[in-house]
């Protein structure tokens, strides 16, 4: 019997962890969608690496990380966000790819990548490349 409990109260402990994983992938996907560059930026935590067709940053800031995904997405205003990949833990690590469509018919392959960090997990890089 003690071992069915311990079963079970592993399940829900990572079953609830997934669920968070899923919601947060969920809202920064939407935010990329709508270009809310706010709530892209809500998901990391000290560091965020910004890859933006060509150009990278290294920021530490929240507000300025916004302050330049803003920027982007004012000169590349979004039709859609989709993910093209199930989201994928290896090391730590979570990482998803997607494509985002301009409505000037352009698309980026975007990379996004998770560290865990005291069993969450905070969005580190996110990259736009043209394809």
């Amino acid at each position: 019997m003690r071992t069915v409990l311990i079963g079970w109260g592993l399940n829900f402990v990572f079953f609830t962890q997934s669920l968070g994983q899923d919601q947060m992938l969920e809202d920064i996907g939407i935010a990329l969608s709508t270009n809310i560059s706010k709530e892209v930026v809500r998901g990391m935590h000290t560091t965020l690496k910004l890859q933006l067709a060509g150009e990278s940053f290294v920021l530490t800031d929240k507000a300025e990380a916004e302050k330049v995904l803003r920027t982007f997405f004012d000169n590349h205003e979004a039709l859609s966000f989709e993910y093209t990949t199930p989201p994928k833990v290896t090391n730590g690590l979570l990482y998803r790819m997607g494509v985002y469509k301009l409505r000037t018919g352009e698309q980026y392959r975007v990379y996004l990548l998770f560290k865990e960090k005291e069993g969450e997990y905070y969005l580190s890089t996110l990259s736009f490349s043209a394809g």
